[in-house]
């Protein structure tokens, strides 16, 4: 049996927002219709953990620019 290796990786995307609530959605196994459920403003930015099969949002920040 192979062993499984698990990688941590870190990453910053930047981007538009829709493009970025759709990338939380596919992560988060969302339909992509609900990329409206993520309100990210200008500035803004969420964190996730990344799984082998699953993505967790661990914050949503928002803040005043």
């Amino acid at each position: 049996m192979p062993k499984k290796i698990t990688l941590i990786r870190h990453a910053a995307i930047v981007s538009h927002g829709g493009v970025l609530q759709s990338l939380l959605c596919a992560l988060l196994k969302y339909p992509l219709q609900d990329y409206l459920k993520f309100s990210l403003e200008r500035g803004g930015y969420a964190t996730l953990q990344l799984e082998d099969d699953h993505a967790v949002l661990t914050g949503l920040h928002n803040h005043d620019v």
